[in-house]
């Protein structure tokens, strides 16, 4: 029978009533708000406000402002434990540290290490926004850990430090919280919100873990992950209201293999203690070995910096009020488990009913506590496999023994970003000094190497091996749908060739310092003209930002000779000038690219850019890729402006050159949001006025590009005779979930300007071009399409086009099967949305 009151929430109630005696207010108490009651929020400053006063009335916790959010707000993490443990944070932070790299420690060390040492655990609070309980839930567990004399807090106390964020994402629990409120009560309370609760990347922000672009990933990171080296982070999630109510590891196949499997075998003992001591709480409804896979390194930094990443999914209430579900309108997800049934995985089936934020709160309670009491009871077998699994890592003996980036001066930007990427995950980077032949090698000097031997080798070795998806079928030989992306590789995705090396280099490597990279290529001295080489995506963008100051910027038509040397076609021409000098200089320390002087400027045909100006489509339906191609944008300096229904209605061709509809669905665009729930302001879309508009603007010269489900539209309104090949065919036919694919690229035409004559794409459910009209731009490889990931039907794609320009009046139409810009992941096909953007502002013109 289950228990309608909680031993759990007695012992709350006891530690309350003790708090009480010591006058300590309970959240409820301090905010003045019933924290968890049905349609009642606290904000994150009520949140902060509330550790602090914390703070202020115990020597259990301390308050630390990490940095500042993308909107500007702090960034917090309560640290708690025991008074003791407070007092010497910084020792136990030291022994954390060494522990992470053993390579100058002895057993004997070690093992006074591990018997000084503590468990250390993050708990990372509503990562996405929406997933809001453990917010509120952060104010009961620090209230209960500072006031509670218990044995059991009194163990956790003295064994783990706890690094509490009561919100990954300050910004968007601030968001959330004042839409609620604003519309809480009213017919409009469950409307979707107009816009993402991350100002760029909305639900991707748990998608950054390593590519490490947005700020509160990095705070993360180096100030948590890299300073403490936890042992134990658990993000706490929300999931939809249908199935399950709480899921929690072990986690489904495929896991990445670069996971220690003594990690694999942590994840499955915590998550099965948790799932019990849920159970033992008469907590229905929770589920393990279903639905979440721990493949992609996009979700779990810290598997790869020898600590486990225990996920947790709740069910989701409507933010703060409460739904109403019948156990016959229960669902699962595919064939992992039937949330009616009982199974070895889901032994105690939720009877159905009202779920409400109080009962997400209780579940994430009890699991958290669960955790906590574990890391405390087997504190030193934690430490043990945290000090042994480093130790592995910093003994690798396998294949190969380093990975090697050649210096390609033509490449220099990928290159600076991608050891960033490396370094800022903590990963060791080396620098040869000389030539020197390696198993039929060339380590030429100046080039990186990145041995695996190394306290996080095995985060190198899951971004720059190739891998391919393991073929998992369900029972009808179908595959098994993969829960994210299927391919991560690094080179892959950033148009870098590596080399890797079975043997350790003769020669002494000379270490770089993060942030200390220095470019192998310089602005030259003297010449009148200047050639900047356009194979690298940096080239790209820096002749944007001239071209936006001002800067007159030419292209080659053709492959050029000077002096001897041919310039390939897309090939970048300046006339020199102190304007333009210190422009270059300014940006190059980001942008570092290849420029050659000339002393007279190319003969030949040549194309004329000035400043592209650029609208991109902001509708009210909110579009995660739109928000990565914002964030792309004002990382590098780009100008564009915002296009709303009205604006898109109203397009005057003499203000813009190009607009670009990123990955949005037809709907989105044409209707955008609809219905008695949404408030009226936020209601509709561009509409059939709209797309006469663009139509227009089209005709009259202007460039609209559009990719992934925006394809479609223009497809359909423009009548344009282009078809998606793999329209209507079932995934046993055609599936491609988040892949690298190999196409041929034109190079001779603008947009294919500085690729190779093959190159890779990260291609996921888009469509697959049949055009009667246009220019083919790129299209599929004749012969086996994947470079890595997974694909199901290569044999419908071949040859066929994934990139086309349309021309359209005196104008174009840019359409990519692809998002070139996927997440800030896929940056070797920056250069396809670059290209296509300068195009729009690109006139014939002789040098």
């Amino acid at each position: 029978m289950v228990r309608k009151f909680s031993f759990f929430w007695l012992a709350l109630i006891i530690s309350a009533s003790v708090a009480a005696s010591q006058g300590i207010q309970t959240p409820s108490q301090y905010t003045g708000v019933e924290v968890g009651a049905d349609y009642q929020l606290i904000d994150y400053n009520q949140i902060v406000d509330y550790l602090c006063y914390l703070e202020s009335q115990s020597p259990r916790i301390r308050l630390e402002n990490l940095g500042e959010t993308t909107m500007g707000n702090p960034f917090y993490v309560a640290i708690l434990s025991s008074e003791e443990n407070i007092r010497k944070l910084d020792r136990i932070r030291e022994i954390q540290a060494r522990l992470s790299d053993p390579r100058k420690l002895s057993e004997q060390e070690a093992e006074a290490l591990i018997r000084e040492g503590k468990t250390v655990v993050l708990l990372n609070c509503a990562i996405h926004s929406t997933e809001i309980a453990s917010t509120q839930m952060a104010t009961i567990l620090a209230y209960n850990l500072v006031t509670a004399t218990d044995p059991v807090t009194r163990e956790i106390l003295e064994n783990v430090v706890i690094l509490l964020v009561p919100a990954h994402n300050p910004d968007g629990q601030l968001m959330v919280t004042n839409w609620y409120r604003k519309y809480v009560h009213t017919p409009f309370e469950n409307a979707p919100m107009p816009f993402l609760y991350h100002k760029y990347v909305g639900h991707d922000n748990n998608r950054d873990w390593f590519m490490l672009t947005q700020k509160e990933t990095r705070i993360t990171v180096e100030k948590l992950h890299l300073t403490w080296h936890p042992q134990i982070v658990h993000d706490l999630h929300q999931m939809g209201s249908s199935g399950a109510r709480f899921f929690v590891p072990p986690y489904i196949d495929p896991i990445e293999p670069n996971v220690h499997p003594l990690l694999i075998s942590q994840i499955n003992m915590l998550g099965e203690t948790i799932a019990a001591e849920l159970l033992r709480e008469g907590k229905t409804g929770v589920v393990t070995n279903a639905i979440f896979d721990a493949w992609t390194p996009a979700r779990a930094f810290q598997h790869y910096h020898g600590g486990v990443r225990i996920l947790t999914e709740a069910a989701s209430a409507r933010i703060a009020s409460p739904v109403e579900i019948p156990f016959e309108k229960l669902r699962g997800r595919g064939n992992d488990y039937d949330p009616k049934k009982r199974s070895v995985h889901f032994p105690r089936p939720w009877p159905g009913g009202t779920w409400r934020l109080k009962d997400i709160i209780e579940y994430e309670l009890i699991a958290v506590m669960a955790e906590l009491k574990h890391a405390a009871r087997f504190r030193e077998e934690w430490l043990k496999t945290f000090y042994r699994i480093h130790k592995e890592n910093c003994s690798w003996s396998g294949k190969p023994y380093a990975f090697v980036i050649p210096n390609d001066p033509r490449k220099q930007t990928e290159i600076a970003e991608l050891l960033d990427v490396l370094m800022t995950g903590g990963v060791e980077v080396y620098k040869a000094t000389r030539k020197e032949e390696i198993g039929g090698i060339t380590l030429s000097t100046g080039d990186y190497v990145i041995p695996l031997a190394q306290p996080y080798g095995p985060f190198a070795k899951a971004l720059m091996e190739r891998q391919q998806y393991p073929a998992l079928l369900d029972s009808k030989g179908r595959l098994k749908r993969p829960y994210d992306m299927t391919s991560h590789n690094l080179p892959l995705l950033m148009g870098i060739r590596i080399d890797s090396i079975m043997t350790k280099p003769a020669q002494k490597l000379q270490p770089v310092v993060k942030n200390e990279v220095q470019p192998a290529v310089s602005v030259p001295e003297g010449g009148r003209w200047l050639a900047m080489d356009p194979a690298s995506y940096g080239a790209d963008i820096l002749a944007i930002l001239l071209e936006q100051n001002g800067i007159s910027i030419f292209r080659l038509q053709s492959a050029t000779e000077i002096k001897g040397k041919t310039f390939p076609p897309g090939t970048y021409v300046l006339k020199r000038s102190s304007k333009a000098d210190k422009l270059i200089r300014k940006y190059f320390s980001r942008l570092p690219v290849l420029l050659e002087k000339l002393d007279e400027a190319p003969k030949g045909a040549a194309w004329k850019v000035r400043r592209p100006r650029i609208g991109l489509y902001h509708g009210y339906v909110p579009s995660m890729d739109q928000g990565w191609t914002r964030w792309i944008f004002e990382h590098y300096g780009i100008l564009y402006e915002k296009l709303g229904n009205k604006d898109i209605r109203k397009i005057n061709r003499k203000k813009l050159d190009v607009v670009i509809f990123a990955d949005y669905r037809p709907a989105s665009i044409v209707r955008g949001f609809q219905g008695e729930n949404v408030p009226p302001e936020y209601r509709g879309g561009i509409g059939k006025e709209g797309l006469k508009a663009l139509k227009h603007f089209v005709e009259q010269g202007g460039t609209l590009i559009a990719w992934g489900n925006s394809v479609q539209t223009f497809v359909d309104a423009f009548d344009l005779k282009v078809k998606n090949a793999v329209k209507g065919l079932k995934p046993e036919e055609f599936y491609v979930p988040g892949s690298l694919l190999r196409v041929k690229v034109a190079r001779d035409v603008f947009i294919g300007y500085g690729y190779p004559e093959e190159t890779v794409i990260f291609f996921v459910r888009g469509p697959v071009f049949e055009a009667q009209q246009g220019q083919a731009l790129a299209r599929f490889v004749e012969k086996d399409p994947l470079a890595m990931g997974w694909l199901t039907g290569p044999e419908k794609i071949v040859g066929k086009p994934v990139a086309l320009e349309v021309p359209m009046g005196k104008g174009r139409v840019v359409l990519f099967a692809f998002r070139p810009q996927f997440r800030a992941q896929a940056r070797n096909s920056y250069k396809f949305l670059m290209n296509a953007i300068q195009r729009a502002a690109a006139q014939k013109a002789s040098l």
